[in-house]
C-alpha cells in the first residue's frame, strides 16, 4: 500500500477541496469535491488510486468518512448511535479502517468499512 506524499491541500478561502497526486507522477490537483458542505480531506490511497478521508456534511463537527473511487465521493456513514467518522486507511482489498465517535470526538470507536457494512472494531467492553 502507498500513502500520499504530499499531503491534500485545502483551497484557503474557498469551500473546495483538493488532493494533492504524488508530485513525481504528476503535478496537478484534482477536486475531490464534498458531501455537502465546506472541505474535504483525503488521508490516504492504496495501489488501484482508491482514497479515504472525511467531508463535512452540515457545518462544524459534522465529519463523515468517504471514500474516493472513480471520481465519485462515496458516504461511508457512521455506528449506528453516532454523529461523525474520519476513514484512515484502505488497503488494496478495498478495506477500510477508521473511527466514529459521538459529538466533539468523544468516545471513538473503531470502524472497518468492508463490502458495504460499517463494522465495530472496538472490544464490548471499551465501547462505553
Amino acid at each position: 500500500m502507498k500513502r500520499l506524499r504530499v499531503s491534500l491541500v485545502a483551497a484557503l478561502g474557498t469551500f473546495a477541496s483538493f488532493v494533492a497526486v504524488p508530485l513525481v507522477a504528476q503535478q496537478s490537483f484534482i477536486d475531490v469535491g464534498t458531501l455537502g458542505f465546506g472541505s474535504s480531506y483525503l488521508l490516504a490511497v492504496n495501489n488501484r488510486g482508491e482514497a479515504v478521508g472525511y467531508s463535512e456534511v452540515s457545518g462544524l463537527d459534522s465529519n463523515r468518512a468517504m471514500l474516493w473511487r472513480d471520481g465519485q465521493l462515496i458516504d461511508l456513514g457512521v455506528l449506528p448511535g453516532l454523529m461523525l467518522s474520519v476513514a484512515t486507511d484502505i488497503n488494496d482489498r478495498g478495506q477500510i479502517v477508521g473511527w466514529s465517535s459521538e459529538y466533539q470526538y468523544a468516545r471513538r470507536r473503531a470502524v472497518l468499512w468492508h463490502d458495504g457494512q460499517v463494522i465495530d472494531l472496538t472490544p464490548a467492553a471499551y465501547r462505553g
